[in-house]
Order: C-alpha cells, then sequence, then structure tokens
C-alpha cells in the first residue's frame, strides 16, 4: 500500500518481501524504499527507519538502521573507542 501511494505522489518506490522459513513462527522483513528519483536497487541494507511488529525482529533487524549505527559510533566515541 505504501509503495502504491508513493508511486502516485510523484516518488519511486519499490518493495520487497523475504519470506523464509523464519517467517514460520520467526522473524521476516521486508526492503521499501522510497525516492523522488529512479530506486535503481531495491536492498536497503542500513535502513532509515524501522517499522518492527515483534521483539524478535527489533532485535535482529534494528542494529541495521542508520540511527543504530550512529548511536553506537557515538556510545564507543564517548568512551574513547571512536574515532
Amino acid at each position: 500500500m505504501r509503495v502504491q501511494a508513493t508511486s502516485s505522489g510523484g516518488f519511486d518506490a519499490t518493495h520487497i518481501a523475504r519470506y523464509g522459513w523464519e517467517s514460520r513462527g520467526g522473524t521476516s522483513y521486508a526492503d521499501v524504499r522510497i525516492a523522488e528519483a529512479e530506486v535503481l536497487s531495491p536492498a536497503a541494507p542500513a535502513p532509515h527507519l524501522l517499522v518492527a511488529f515483534n521483539a524478535p525482529s527489533l532485535a535482529k533487524f534494528g542494529p541495521a538502521t542508520q540511527i543504530a549505527r550512529e548511536l553506537a559510533f557515538r556510545r564507543g566515541a564517548a568512551a574513547g573507542g571512536g574515532h
């Protein structure tokens, strides 16, 4: 639904659902990319936003978000480990 609404609003968007064996009672995910320009690669290795519907998904996919990486860097720098 998000991809359809975004595409009709003048943006380009892609959606790739990932359903593996984990989706049977575990975690699964979907990459959604939205941009003003053409989306050339649908994968989102460092997403800006994560919508997690359960704790296992948050624990598994949360660290890949840009904000989580930035916070980890800041913690390391505050402890004297960052560059």
